[in-house]
């Protein structure tokens, strides 16, 4: 399955049935930023859709605004790790050409300097409807 994590301009391809998200080091998707948990939270596949699992973190886990503890993930979610912008995209091909380019910094983008994940993501759905 074509599943990915966006965050800021890094395009995180989902290839195993469980990705480990947070701050320490032994996590699959590794975080370095101040409010993520060590051992933040999960996505898992189970059977043909992908879920969000909280992990009992610090700053909570949100999905398109709501704090959860597991929720089912569809594609052009949402995601908040503590104050950490996510998209999550099922099923688009065009990303995996980006996600095996070299990829930008985790680093958030300055006041004036490029836009955020979130503004780059209502770009793309609003110049092409056709991505997810």
């Amino acid at each position: 399955m074509n599943a990915y994590l966006i965050i800021n301009t890094q395009i995180y391809p989902l290839t195993q049935a469980v990705t480990t998200i947070g701050r320490h080091l032994d996590n699959d998707l590794v975080i370095q930023v101040e409010t993520i948990s060590r051992k933040h939270a999960q996505v898992c596949l189970e059977g043909e859709h992908f879920y969000l699992y909280d992990l009992d973190s610090t700053g909570g886990t949100f999905l398109n605004s709501t704090k959860i503890d597991k929720a089912k993930l569809s594609t052009g979610d949402s995601i908040l790790l503590a104050k950490t912008p996510i998209v999550f995209v099922q099923n688009a091909p065009q990303l995996a050409v980006r996600s095996a380019e070299s990829t930008g910094s985790l680093h958030p983008p300055g006041p004036d300097t490029e836009p955020t994940v979130l503004e780059k993501d209502l770009e793309w759905r609003l110049e092409d409807q056709t991505w997810f």
